[in-house]
């Protein structure tokens, strides 16, 4: 199965945006320009499409500002990126700033404590949840009114990096098919929310985990060859952990073992 902190080439598609500023549609066959097996010493030149500005405050890719410290350099930045599965990303959410680096300290395993804190709940959060809840029961434009506000403070916010080619809009036309707005709204949740530890969750919840996570793997694998060997096929016994066997011997029948464990 997969579960993984660290961040994968098929997040970093998913921020492809098309000439309109809205999520390309063929997002998750469509590879963004990145240095995977490409070493410093060689020439290479960051994706020039369209993307959402969010990537780069998700993403650290290289030749963009990595939290102040300048352009990242590849794959010195990367833990053994072209022997295992790693990839040429890292996840920005959870790295210290340039500002913030005379004040970290050091832990048991490298200099890995600071001050960040972690977002159980944000605003955004809470807007696509009402997003989600008002497609769901066939309010589709209140929908699309919560959405927008999370992509136009996305349109209108700061900038991580002024280089790469930012383009999204909001929806401006309606939304009234319930399955295009129910899309529009898990996407969202994906590219605002990414690496916050919502998305295997919210996969569950939504009833999509199983064939969601065998397409992941097979679109990493076209990139990372050594990540599609090694993951394990997804199936629906991974909707729910096994519970514990002393659990179902100490409950007098009450439990039974979940399906497929």
């Amino acid at each position: 199965m997969v579960f993984t902190s660290q961040l994968k080439i098929d997040l970093g598609n998913a921020f492809q945006t098309d000439a309109n500023g809205l999520p390309l549609a063929d997002w998750a066959t469509s590879d963004i320009t990145n240095d995977y097996g490409i070493y410093e010493t060689e020439p290479f030149t960051p994706h020039a499409g369209p993307l959402d500005p969010r990537l780069d405050f998700t993403v650290g890719r290289r030749g963009i500002d990595l939290n102040g410290f300048g352009p990242m350099s590849g794959k010195d930045n990367i833990r053994a990126s072209f022997t295992d599965v790693s990839g040429p990303y890292i996840n920005k959410k959870n790295l210290y700033t340039a500002g913030d680096d005379a004040n970290r300290g050091t832990g048991g395993w490298g200099e890995q404590r600071t001050g960040i804190n972690y977002h159980i709940l944000r605003y955004a959060d809470v807007l696509l949840m009402a997003a989600e809840a008002a497609v769901e029961t066939g309010a589709l434009e209140t929908g699309r009114g919560y959405v927008n506000q999370v992509r136009a403070r996305a349109k209108n916010g700061p900038r991580a990096d002024a280089s790469p080619n930012y383009v999204i809009d909001t929806y401006n036309s309606a939304w009234t098919d319930q399955a295009a707005a129910r899309n529009a709204v898990r996407h969202e949740r994906r590219v605002e929310l990414g690496m916050e530890g919502h998305r295997l969750f919210d996969l569950r919840r939504w009833g999509v985990m199983v064939d969601a996570l065998n397409t992941y793997i097979a679109n990493e694998g076209r990139t990372i060859t050594p990540f599609g060997a090694r993951a394990n096929p997804v199936s629906a016994k991974h909707n729910a952990l096994p519970i514990p066997l002393n659990a179902i011997d100490s409950s007098n029948g009450a439990l039974t073992q979940n399906p497929g464990h």
